[in-house]
């Protein structure tokens, strides 16, 4: 049977890494919003620079992470990633200013036009779609949360699975020890009966059952 000073040093290690499976799950969403801002700036009318240039820091900061040396390059990633941060929000406010000049509208929907609130003409107004800065935005947010509270860059996800598994194993198996110790000592304790007073040996479970005075007159009649 395992005892529990027999686990050593695995029954004291961490559950299974639920933090570092989060933050790679964050990376691959970052990266699913990198692609996808690309595939948007890369359509026909797709003409500005800055979208590029914010998929392209974005990038460079999810390779950081990915390198053997991202302990090091770890605040140059969270840099890049606040950069792009507020790339995203001029790529929306610019979007939200570039509204139609009423020049060339007709003169009664240029006094329509006029006579709109500011905000109702970001509201109506045209242009390209903030989609792309919206999604280099969120992906760059993502990586922060990604590097949120880590030191000395992603911990290593297989070596941290093993030892949950390995931590897991060991723990059934202990439990599984217990309760077949249990288990034996009620069987063991159902065959036998309590000590007899002043002697050393258990009685019998049919003498504990035989009636009282039943022996001793049987012996009277013998």
């Amino acid at each position: 049977m395992i005892r529990e000073s027999d686990l050593g040093s695995v029954d004291r290690e961490a559950p299974p890494p639920v933090l570092g499976v989060v933050r790679y799950s964050l990376s691959a969403l970052c990266t699913l919003g990198i692609l996808g801002a690309i595939a948007e700036v890369g359509a026909p009318s797709g003409q500005h620079a800055v979208p590029w240039i914010a998929a392209a820091l974005l990038t460079a900061a999810l390779v950081m992470l990915l390198l053997p040396a991202r302990s090091r390059l770890l605040p140059i990633a969270r840099l890049l990633g606040l950069v792009v941060v507020g790339l995203a929000a001029y790529g929306v406010v610019e979007h939200l200013i570039a509204n139609p000049a009423p020049e060339g509208f007709d003169h009664e929907f240029s006094a329509y036009w006029a006579s709109l609130s500011p905000l109702t003409r970001s509201w109506y107004g045209s242009g390209d779609s903030p989609l792309a800065p919206g999604m280099l935005g969120q992906a760059a947010l993502l990586l922060l949360l990604a590097t949120a509270g880590v030191d000395r860059g992603f911990p290593r996800l297989r070596r941290g699975l093993r030892r949950s598994a390995r931590w897991a194993a060991a723990t059934t198996i202990y439990r599984l020890g217990r309760a077949g110790a249990a288990g034996r000592g009620r069987t063991s304790a159902g065959r036998t009966g309590p000590a007899r007073p002043g002697c050393g040996g258990p009685l019998r479970g049919d003498r504990l059952r035989r009636p009282i005075g039943v022996g001793g007159g049987d012996r009277g009649r013998a």
